[in-house]
């Protein structure tokens, strides 16, 4: 059981990070699922999210858990006049270790992304690319909007 399976929320799509290595030892998936969290996350060993938060991995049991919240991740990539946040990690956070970070950066490489950019901005304007063309009922953007360097081609949707 992951982590993610104590918290209500819905299944918004999946990246296949072709990394040689495993996520989870003994398990040969490559899939990391992406959530929306339907509750605030309370009392969890290593992370912390809020309700509406995206979620990608699941925790212990599946991928390490990357979050960006929402709605703050998409002013912060769409209006470049919006600086209501004291730390980056109020935008998005990976859980991860060094030893999950080389094991993503591995497979992430292959998708584009290169190490003069850090992984978790690439990443988190990925999915919010991303979350914004599949899901724009469910999120949208300020109108003053600005082009998102990344297109979140590397996820897709997966439609409950």
């Amino acid at each position: 059981m992951s982590e993610i399976d104590l918290y209500r929320h819905s299944v918004l799509g999946i990246i296949e990070c072709p990394t040689p290595y495993p996520f989870v030892f003994g398990s040969s998936t490559r899939d990391v699922y992406l959530y929306k969290l339907e509750e605030d996350v309370r009392g969890a060993a290593n992370w912390v999210a809020k309700k509406g938060d995206i979620v990608l991995g699941g925790g212990s049991g599946e991928a390490a858990i990357f979050r960006a919240s929402m709605p703050e991740a998409i002013f912060f990539f769409t209006n470049e006049k919006w600086d209501a946040f004291d730390s980056i990690s109020d935008i998005y956070c990976a859980y991860w270790n060094v030893t999950e970070a080389f094991i993503f950066g591995s497979g992430y490489a292959k998708l584009g992304w290169s190490p003069n950019v850090p992984l978790e901005s690439w990443l988190a304007e990925h999915l919010v690319s991303f979350v914004l063309q599949q899901y724009p009922k469910m999120f949208q953007s300020s109108e003053d909007s600005l082009n998102l360097d990344q297109d979140g081609r590397i996820c897709r949707a997966i439609l409950e």
